[in-house]
């Protein structure tokens, strides 16, 4: 995945993890903009992006389930492999 890929993902993840309701509008704009660019793309920069949210704890947001919508078959079930393990080992997956 291209570096900068990896860094909006980064980012994507720090604004979905920012708490603060005052700047809420704002980053979700700012995340969805992000997120819209890659949905023509395929699914590679999606999967990688709902791996991150999991781990970081952020996977909550309506944001990361369009991204699941965009999934091809194959990405699908890779993510479904990757939440099973996570959940074993005691990550809220929902």
């Amino acid at each position: 995945m291209p570096n900068s890929e990896s860094e909006e993902i980064e980012t994507i993840v720090q604004q979905l993890s920012d708490g603060s309701p005052a700047t809420f509008q704002a980053r979700y704009a700012k995340c969805e903009a992000m997120i819209a660019r890659h949905f023509k793309d395929g699914s590679k920069f999606l999967f990688a992006l709902i791996k991150a949210a999991v781990e970081a704890d952020v996977q909550q947001s309506n944001l990361i389930d369009d991204a699941v919508s965009f999934l091809d078959d194959a990405d699908l079930a890779r993510l479904a492999f990757f939440l099973q393990g996570e959940a074993k080992r005691g990550t809220d997956v929902e």
